[in-house]
């Protein structure tokens, strides 16, 4: 029997234990931990840990870990991790692991490990990995590794390997690889391999477009131009 729990309190709908600061509206939720959901309307509502879910004003949230799941007004967020899905406007979204999937605004959004899924605007996004996916603008952006994807605002952008893909402004751009496809300006380009591809920029004359780069270092060297294949270790470097 719950009840039977010490420092436990069963309000109607409601469970909760140990909190200092009382809720000002409840339905439907649960909150275990000092602090755990307080200050907030909390209406289907998880928190367990220290300071989780507080401050919050959505629904159907769920936050499990010292100080996760903060300050959040969308709805449908799960946040997962010490620091993780704080600061949200955003409806929809995970976040596992440490500071990962904070301060973002767009919905649809998924974040694993530390400080992946960060500062976002952009919907429909994925980040895995440390760092991976932060601070972008741009929508269905998928990033797999560390720090892969981070800093760009094009659209339709997939990035996986380490430092793969980032600052990138153009959109449909797949990078594959340790540093590959990144700085790159240009639209609908293909990098394959460590470092291919890196940093195709775009002018008036020469945009940078439809080129693809597979093998170490292939296109490294290439700053312009559209429709190029290049194929082995350091083509077109």
């Amino acid at each position: 029997d719950i009840s039977a729990i010490s420092n436990w309190t069963i309000d109607g709908t409601n469970i909760y234990s140990d909190i200092s600061n009382s809720l000002d509206s409840a339905t439907y939720s649960f909150a275990a931990g000092t602090s755990a959901g307080s200050n907030r309307d909390m209406d289907f509502q998880n928190a367990v840990g220290r300071n989780a879910g507080q401050f919050n004003a959505g629904s159907y949230q769920n936050a499990f870990g010292y100080l996760a799941g903060q300050y959040n007004t969308g709805t449908g967020e799960n946040a997962f991790g010490y620091f993780a899905g704080r600061h949200n406007t955003g409806t929809y979204q995970n976040a596992f692991g440490t500071s990962s999937g904070e301060i973002n605004t767009g919905p649809y959004q998924n974040a694993f490990g530390f400080s992946a899924g960060t500062s976002n605007t952009g919907a429909n996004q994925n980040a895995f990995g440390p760092y991976a996916g932060g601070s972008n603008i741009g929508d269905d952006q998928n990033a797999f590794g560390q720090q892969a994807g981070r800093f760009n605002t094009g659209d339709n952008q997939n990035a996986f390997g380490a430092f793969a893909g980032r600052f990138n402004t153009g959109d449909d751009q797949n990078a594959f690889g340790y540093f590959a496809g990144a700085y790159n300006q240009g639209y609908s380009n293909i990098s394959i391999g460590n470092s291919a591809g890196y940093s195709v920029q775009t002018t008036l004359s020469n945009p940078g477009d439809y080129n693809t780069w597979l093998n170490y270092r292939a296109g490294f060297a290439i700053t312009e131009g559209n429709y190029n294949i290049g194929i082995g270790r350091e083509a077109g470097d």
